[in-house]
């Protein structure tokens, strides 16, 4: 992961994670601007790169993010089971866009 250069999957990864945060604040009444500031960049940087995933796997990652943000507190064996099937999506993303460069972890 570079945090100067993304890939495709860490940017849908991101956007998933503020979607998450906008709705929850917004229904909390807390500020949200600077949150959908961001997702609003990224979106726009998505689209100027011109690639495209299919809607099913985007879904499915949204799914592993609100998974993830319903069950906390989690068991660290549930939490090490959704975060490996969120790094999944993420790289078959990249590996679809042609930006997979190798697995996260070692």
């Amino acid at each position: 992961m570079s945090l100067m250069h993304p890939t495709t999957g860490e940017m849908y990864d991101r956007v998933a994670v503020l979607e998450l945060k906008i709705e929850h604040g917004t229904a909390t009444g807390q500020k949200v601007s600077h949150f959908t500031e961001e997702m609003l960049e990224i979106i726009s940087a998505l689209r100027s790169r011109g690639k495209k995933i299919d809607r099913s796997v985007r879904e499915e990652l949204v799914k592993v993010h609100v998974a993830i943000w319903n069950m906390l507190p989690l068991s660290p064996t549930e939490l090490l089971e959704l975060n490996a099937r969120r790094v999944a999506i993420r790289e078959e993303i990249d590996k679809l866009t042609g930006e997979f460069k190798g697995p996260e972890k070692v």
